[in-house]
C-alpha cells in the first residue's frame, strides 16, 4: 500500500503547528536564535531561515525539527519525508585581510537522527542526510557520508541565485522539493558483517529531477533503537564561511501505517 501522510506543517507566517498530526506529536521546534548567526523571521509564504558563520566560529546549523516522543518510532521502519522551500541564497564572507572566502558548498538537508534510548551520556546518535547542495557549478542532490562515493551530476547550473528569487508578484520564486526515503531495517553486509541502513533521495526544481540511492554504516547497533528526530537543516562544510538562507514552505512525514512498527515483518529483521 502507498505511504500515508501522518504529519504535515505549512510554515506560512512562521507557523510551526501541524495542520495534520495523526499521532499527536505537536509542533515542530526551531533552533535557538543567536543574534547575527542563527536567525529566522516569518513571511507570508513560509519561515525564512538563515545561518551565518564567521572565521572564528565552529561549524553550526539552523534547523526546524520534529523531536519525537521516546520510543514513538522504532528504528526498524520505513519512512518518507518531504520539504518544499524557495529563495535560497549564499553570501560570501570576507577575511579580515579583505580576501573573500567561499560560502559554497552549502545545503538544505533532510536529516533522520536515531539511536538507543539508554545511550551513554555524551554518546553520538546515528544520522543520515539527503541534501540539496549549492555549489559554484550549480545545484545537485547529495547523500553525504554514504558508502557510494560517486558524486551526483549538477541538476541545474551554473549557480545563479537570482534566477530562483522570482519577480515581485509577477513571477513566484522557484520551488524546490527535496525528499528522503529512509529504511532503518538493519542489514548485515559481509565480509565486514556490519549493520547498515539504506535510503534514497529525490530533488526536483524547474521541471528537472534527480534521484539517488544510498547505504550507510552510521548505525547505532543491534540493540533496541528508535528514530529520535526528523529535521530540515541549513548547513555548510567545514571550509565554508558566510551567510546562507532559504525559506521553508512545507514539511510532510509519510509512514506505511498509522501504527508505527506494524509495517515491519518479522522476516525483515535479523534475529541475531
Amino acid at each position: 500500500m502507498p505511504p500515508i501522510a501522518v504529519y504535515r506543517v505549512n510554515f506560512a507566517n512562521g507557523n510551526l503547528t501541524p495542520e495534520l498530526d495523526l499521532l499527536g506529536w505537536g509542533p515542530m521546534v526551531q533552533s535557538a536564535a543567536v543574534a547575527g548567526k542563527v536567525e529566522s523571521h516569518s513571511e507570508p509564504g513560509g519561515l525564512h531561515l538563515s545561518y551565518t558563520r564567521q572565521f572564528q566560529d565552529p561549524l553550526g546549523e539552523n534547523r526546524v525539527h520534529l523531536p519525537l516522543p521516546a520510543m514513538a518510532l522504532p528504528l526498524p521502519i520505513r519512512l518518507f519525508t518531504r520539504v518544499s522551500f524557495d529563495s535560497p541564497k549564499g553570501v560570501t564572507a570576507r577575511f579580515p585581510t579583505g580576501v573573500f572566502a567561499e560560502v559554497e558548498p552549502w545545503a538544505v538537508a533532510l536529516r533522520v537522527r536515531f539511536g538507543s534510548v539508554g545511550a551513554a551520556a555524551g554518546g553520538v546518535d546515528g544520522a543520515t542526510h539527503v541534501t540539496c547542495q549549492f555549489r559554484p557549478t550549480g545545484v545537485r542532490l547529495n547523500t553525504p557520508m554514504s558508502l557510494q562515493r560517486d558524486a551526483a551530476t549538477v541538476l541545474d547550473g551554473p549557480l545563479n541565485y537570482n534566477k530562483y528569487q522570482g519577480l515581485w508578484w509577477i513571477l513566484p520564486p522557484s520551488r524546490f522539493q527535496l525528499e528522503h526515503a529512509f529504511c532503518g531495517i538493519p542489514t548485515r553486509v559481509r565480509p565486514q558483517d556490519e549493520f547498515h541502513v539504506t535510503g534514497s533521495g529525490s530533488l526536483s526544481l524547474l521541471g528537472k529531477q534527480d534521484h539517488r540511492v544510498y547505504s550507510h554504516k552510521n548505525f547505532s547497533g543491534p540493540t533496541a533503537a528508535f528514530i529520535k528526530e526528523l529535521s530540515v537543516v541549513l548547513t555548510m562544510t567545514e571550509a565554508s564561511f558566510g551567510r546562507i538562507s532559504a525559506r521553508v514552505r512545507t514539511f510532510t512525514l509519510f509512514l506505511l501505517t498509522t501504527t508505527p512498527g506494524a509495517d515491519v515483518l518479522l522476516e525483515d529483521v535479523d534475529p541475531t
